[in-house]
C-alpha cells in the first residue's frame, strides 16, 4: 500500500463513518411514526434540524428537549438484546 492509497482508504473510511451517523429527515420521520409519535410531535421534533440530521450531534439535544433516547425508540420498535 502506498502512502497515497493509505490516504484514500482513510478518507473513504471517514466518509463511511460520517454516513453511518446521519439520517435524513424523511428517515427520522418514518422511525418516529413507526414508534407511535403523532405527526404534530414529529413535525415539532424535526423543525429546525438540518437535512440530513447529524445524529451524533443532535442526539443529546433531542434527549434533553424531548426525552427521546435510542433505547426508548428500540423498545418501541420491539428491538432489544
Amino acid at each position: 500500500m502506498t502512502e497515497e492509497t493509505g490516504r484514500f482508504d482513510d478518507a473513504s473510511r471517514q466518509a463511511s463513518e460520517k454516513t453511518a451517523r446521519t439520517m435524513s429527515k424523511a428517515e427520522a420521520a418514518e422511525l418516529l411514526r413507526r414508534t407511535g409519535y403523532s405527526s404534530r410531535d414529529i413535525d415539532d421534533v424535526l423543525a429546525g434540524l438540518s437535512d440530513p440530521i447529524d445524529v451524533d450531534h443532535m442526539g443529546p439535544a433531542l434527549v434533553e428537549r424531548y426525552g427521546l433516547t435510542s433505547e426508548q425508540l428500540m423498545d418501541r420498535l420491539g428491538g432489544g438484546p
